[in-house]
Parts: structure tokens; C-alpha cells; sequence
């Protein structure tokens, strides 16, 4: 959910990556963070920054956050997210320098670990990690290839040993043909070491180093430290360890407010996350599975997709998986353990936006305007925009719960007399032509009508409002020393400028402006090429 930079109030204390939004919503940096409180708190003061730090606190306008289970997850879905959006002022992690992982290819006859940086996953080829300590994965590497006596080498077996058999430290297959049975029960042994590290695993190690030490073999006992200091410090990290790609959906419900998220993974990896939020919302409704339905229609369908436990009713997950069955395959898990972490990292964020939004319903209610109206979420911002009387369009934009809904974002070629642009008549058609195109094509139609004008354009829109025979909330907002607002009664509203109903007001129209005036500067630029 993204909140303006203005809005401080809300960020958790937890580990997590954050994202830095310009004046049109565009990604122009990400980072990490293991307090998000206090790492995005310090884009908000001035300090003695540098030169790109201080043009960034003065580029972006808004801000978002996901929130991991400790620093470790932040750093690696940092990664990910920097590869995937390339924010312009992220200088590290574009070149696709990638966090190194163990690997061994299965259908090798004498198998063999290596180390290896992955842009582009192997066939056949499974996968450990990644880790964010790359000289301690080397050297528990070096640990189970000389304890188990495997292959140091790549690629295929030599004619001849290498020194690690004269140092005992490999079984030697290349000229011992007939080791396949014990060697490949020994590679076993390392790759079960390498999933499950055991406790005992653990207090061998502290007695070797020990051991090491107290003959004053130092440089031996630095390596079992090392080793040790891998093992036991690595947090588990199940951001980054599945294959494929698939799904995690859940909700959280509060205050009759039940906001839905589904959270898309690939090869593990975060991407994205959609959330839609429900007021009046009835637990015994099928609101939920409605959505998902409808989302899965019109989305892609992953490989697997992971319920939350909340959601494991019968016919809920019947509804949902013969829908999904008749479109692709696709496995459908609720509550397994090793997918509890991604329902809590679901939860954990969705309560976040959920806080957030209940928040601003607090500081940002239109009944003070609308009485008759409660729960105003979804508001359509409508601008008209012409090039010196000729090429008239009208714009609209979506807001739903403070978030530009920009699937939703809309643009309309009007008919006008060439040098005399009416706006009246714009807004007029504007209006007409947008909620006929959404009750076609049956979009949920809005909760308020905002229209960039005065008296004369929210008359023209309460005209087009009743020939449709709706029933919807208008409100105008005329520009000038101090903001004026105009509903159908005639009656001229001024807000403080610092109430937040008015600061919202002007962040939709002016984002319904900008929208509008798009369309003509790609005009243009397509003219000229």
C-alpha cells in the first residue's frame, strides 16, 4: 500500500525492504532494513547527507514496505526485488550478481558439491541456499567434500588422482572404477549434513576446534570456527528456497473490514503482493471465494497455491479448486508445516496495510461531507485536458482505500468544436461515456465522483450521474488561493489546509490532472518521431 511521504505513522519495528516511489509512482529505490521504524524515519529529517541521498529524500514522494522474518530475508528479497524493478538510484545489485548457493547434478553416475553464483537454474541440477555468507558456505563445503571424502574436482572423473587423495581426502573414483555403492553412500551422508545440520554435528565441530587449538594449530581451528560460525548463525531463510512458482492467500478481518492479499512467489522469491479489501464484510458471506474466482479468471494460475487455515473450509476449497482444475493443474496446500512461514509472513504484512487503512478511515472520512453515504473506499478523479481548443480527452483515475488503482485509470476522446473546448460538456461526456463503459463491462462502479471544477462542471456530472439513474456522491474542487469544494446543494466547503480529507481530495485531483495532460505529451512525442 503505498502512503505518502507525508504519512509517518504506522511502520513496524521489524526487519524488511522498503520501496521509494516518485511523483508517478514509479520504483526509484529500494533497500533494507532491519528496523523499517527508524531506516525510513530517516528520510523524513534533514542530516548531512550526500549528494544522491539528499536528491532521493527530495525525488521521492511515496513509500512502501514488505515485511520479512529477520534481516537475513530482507537482504536476500532486497536482491530479488532490485533485479526485478531496477530502481535507478539502487547502484548495487543491478549487474545480477547473485547470492551463491551449494548445487550437485542428480544424474551423475559420482556426483559432486560445488559452489556456484545461479542466474539461470540447471536441469537436473538441485539447489542449496543461498546464503549471504559465501566464504562460510566455501568452507562447510570444504568440510563435507574432505570428512565424506567426495570429488573435488568438476566435470569428468580425471585418468589420474589429484592431491586431495594423497592428502586423504577423496576416495579417489577416478581410478577406483568400483567405488560407485560407497561412494555415492557417503555423498548421502554430506547432503544430509548439508539439509538437517544436527546438534551433534555441532559439539564435533567445537570439540575439533578446540582440539586444534589447544595443539596450537591455529589456522585449523579458524576454519572449524568458521565452519561453526555458518552453521549456527545462518538463519533459515524461506524467502528464497522453493522451486517453481506458486501463490500464499490469506486475509485478515477487522473493525467489518476484511482485507484479502495474495502473495506471488517465483523460485521462492517475493514478487509482489495484491491486496482487496471488503467493508461490511460477513464472515458467513462467500465474498472471499467470489474474489478469488474472479481473480483467477482473469490472472495467471501458479503451479501451487498456499491457503491460509482461516480459509480451509470444505466448501471454499471445493468451489476453488474445481474452478482452478478446469483452467489448468495446479496443487492447492493448507496448513502443511513447511509452509506455516509464508502464511505468517502473508499475515504479518497484511495486518500492517490493514492498520494502515483503518488508520486513515479515522483521519479521512467523507461522512462529515456525505452523511447519507457511509464508507466511501472507491473514488473516480475526473480532469479535462485539451491541446489550444483541439484534441479534447477526458481522464479518470481510480483511488480505492488511498491506493491509485491504475488497472482502473482511464482516458476518453471527446468531440468538441475545434478552438471553443466546452468544459462543461466535457465533463458531461466524460462522466456519461465512463460509468456506461463500467456497468458493460460490470466493474464495480465508484463510490464518489470527483470533479476538477466549480459549480458549473459538478452540475454537468449530476446531469450525467441521473440519466444513468444512479444514486452517487459528488464532490468538485476548484482551484485558487485557498482550495474550494462545491457539492450538488451549491454550497462552497473550505478546509483547513492542513485537514487530511482535504489533502486526499487534492492528491486524487491532481493525480486525475496528470493523468490527463500523459495523454497529449505522448501525443506529441509521437507526432515528432
Amino acid at each position: 500500500m503505498k502512503r505518502s511521504k507525508k504519512e509517518i505513522r504506522g511502520i513496524p519495528s521489524e526487519p524488511g525492504i522498503y520501496f521509494l516511489y516518485d511523483s508517478r509512482f514509479n520504483i526509484i529505490y529500494i533497500g533494507k532494513a532491519k528496523k523499517l521504524k527508524v531506516r525510513l524515519a530517516s528520510y523524513f529529517h534533514s542530516h548531512s547527507d550526500t549528494y544522491k541521498t539528499s536528491l532521493l529524500k527530495k525525488t521521492f514522494h511515496y513509500y512502501d514496505f514488505i515485511v520479512t522474518a529477520n534481516e537475513y530475508e530482507a537482504l536476500l528479497l532486497e536482491n530479488v526485488q532490485i533485479k526485478k524493478h531496477k530502481p535507478k538510484f539502487n547502484i548495487m545489485l543491478k549487474d545480477d550478481k547473485s547470492y551463491p548457493y551449494l548445487a550437485y547434478n542428480k544424474n551423475l553416475d559420482y556426483p559432486y558439491l560445488y559452489f556456484t553464483r545461479v542466474k539461470k537454474r540447471r536441469k537436473n541440477t538441485i539447489y542449496f541456499g543461498p546464503y549471504t555468507d559465501s566464504n562460510g558456505a566455501k568452507k562447510f563445503l570444504n568440510y563435507l567434500l574432505a570428512k565424506y571424502k567426495l570429488r573435488w574436482c568438476k566435470g569428468k572423473l580425471d585418468s589420474k588422482p589429484c592431491i586431495y587423495y594423497s592428502l586423504s581426502k577423496c576416495l579417489a573414483p577416478c581410478i577406483k572404477r568400483n567405488l560407485k555403492e560407497a561412494y555415492n553412500e557417503n555423498f548421502k551422508k554430506a547432503i544430509r549434513e548439508l539439509n538437517y545440520p544436527k546438534k551433534e554435528l555441532i559439539k564435533n565441530l567445537e570439540k575439533i576446534m578446540n582440539d586444534e587449538a589447544s595443539i596450537l594449530k591455529f589456522e585449523n581451528a579458524a576454519f572449524y570456527r568458521d565452519v561453526l560460525n555458518f552453521l549456527t548463525n545462518k538463519e533459515m531463510n524461506y524467502i528464497v528456497n522453493q522451486k517453481g512458482n506458486f501463490d500464499v492467500i490469506d486475509y485478515v478481518f477487522k473493525e467489518n473490514l476484511l482485507l484479502i492479499g495474495i502473495f506471488h512467489f517465483l523460485e521462492g522469491a517475493l514478487l509482489g503482493i495484491y491486496t482487496q479489501s471488503f467493508d461490511h464484510f460477513n464472515n458467513e458471506s462467500d465474498q472471499q471465494i467470489d474474489f478469488l474466482e474472479r481473480y483467477y479468471l482473469d490472472n495467471h494460475v501458479p503451479e501451487r497455491i498456499i491457503l491460509s487455515e482461516k480459509i480451509n473450509g470444505n466448501k471454499i476449497r471445493t468451489i476453488f479448486k474445481d474452478l482452478l482444475h478446469k483452467k489448468t493443474k495446479v496443487k492447492i496446500a493448507t496448513n502443511k508445516s513447511k509452509d506455516i512461514h509464508y502464511i505468517k509472513t502473508a499475515e504479518k504484512n497484511l495486518n500492517c496495510t490493514l492498520t494502515n487503512i483503518l488508520k486513515k478511515k479515522e483521519l479521512i472520512n467523507f461522512n462529515s461531507l456525505f452523511p447519507i453515504y457511509p464508507n466511501i473506499n472507491i473514488v473516480d478523479g475526473f480532469d479535462i485536458s485539451h491541446l489550444f481548443g483541439t484534441h479534447t480527452i477526458g481522464g479518470v483515475v481510480r483511488f480505492r482505500d488511498f491506493i491509485p488503482e491504475k488497472e482502473m485509470y482511464r482516458h476518453y476522446i471527446l468531440t468538441s468544436e475545434i478552438g471553443n473546448p466546452d468544459d462543461y460538456r466535457s465533463i458531461y461526456q466524460t462522466v456519461l461515456i465512463h460509468l456506461k463503459h463500467l456497468k458493460k463491462h460490470d466493474y464495480p462502479l465508484p463510490q464518489m465522483l470527483l470533479i476538477d471544477g466549480g459549480r458549473g462542471q459538478i452540475g454537468m456530472a449530476k446531469k450525467a450521474v441521473d440519466e444513468l439513474g444512479l444514486d452517487l456522491p459528488i464532490l468538485s474542487i476548484a482551484k485558487g488561493k485557498n482550495e474550494k469544494l462545491y457539492k450538488i446543494d451549491k454550497k462552497k466547503i473550505i478546509l483547513s489546509k492542513d485537514n487530511p480529507l482535504l489533502k486526499y481530495i487534492i492528491k486524487i485531483r491532481d493525480e486525475a490532472h496528470r493523468h490527463s495532460i500523459e495523454w497529449h505529451r505522448k501525443k506529441r512525442d509521437k507526432s515528432s518521431t
